[in-house]
């Protein structure tokens, strides 16, 4: 493989948040020692990477997240037997609040992490997610907005510093994307990142 094609493949890794890399110096020769790049595993690369084959894979042993309708349906049966009507939901996927469903009730949503220094007043209309989730944004400047239109569900990124990802593809800032039942949304990428599965009302 040439340097090219390799610099292309770390670079993109680097890009998905799977590896990192830092200035490091190389071994020393009788030209002297020269700065290189050294490369390495990203905190959460892997654990990030094991979820993604997950839900978009179908290997055996399951991985818990490899079959969308599947965790759809259990979703909507334990909002059934739980009393919470049905509609539009996001589910939590990953991190300390795993398996924690946000109902979605109005027409614009902001979705962030928790600020303690400005704690929102009542909660209930937002996607406030733990300070465990530090790679996203606070919702004092929410990391991105669901807004419900009339054709649609839609999300919009808020110009977030870790972007906000729809099926693993970045959005543009502030552009609306319609969502449709199933899709993957990322606020970042990596280590304390937020995975949500959408489940529209459909």
């Amino acid at each position: 493989m040439t340097y090219q094609n390799t610099k292309k493949h770390l670079d993109r890794l680097i890009s998905i948040s799977l590896v990192q890399r830092a200035a490091g110096f190389g071994r020393e020769t009788d030209r002297g020692i020269a700065p290189v790049w050294k490369y390495s595993l990203a905190d959460g690369g892997l654990l990030n990477l094991t979820k993604t084959l997950g839900i978009f894979s179908s290997i055996i042993p399951p991985m818990g997240y490899n079959d969308i309708r599947e965790r759809i349906r259990a979703v909507r049966t334990t909002l059934d037997d739980n009393g919470i009507p049905a509609g539009p939901v996001l589910y939590l996927i990953g991190g300390t609040e795993d398996g924690r469903a946000f109902i979605l009730k109005n027409d614009r949503i902001p979705m962030g992490r928790e600020d303690p220094d400005h704690p929102p007043a009542g909660n209930e209309a937002m996607v406030v997610l733990p300070d465990d989730y530090r790679a996203v944004t606070r919702v004092t400047k929410p990391h991105a907005f669901l807004i419900r239109s009339v054709e649609s569900w839609q999300i919009e990124d808020n110009a977030s510093t870790g972007g906000t990802f729809l099926n693993s593809r970045r959005l543009e800032p502030l552009k609306r994307t319609a969502l449709a039942n199933g899709d993957v949304i990322d606020l970042s990428v990596g280590a304390n990142a937020a995975r949500f599965l959408f489940i529209s009302d459909e």
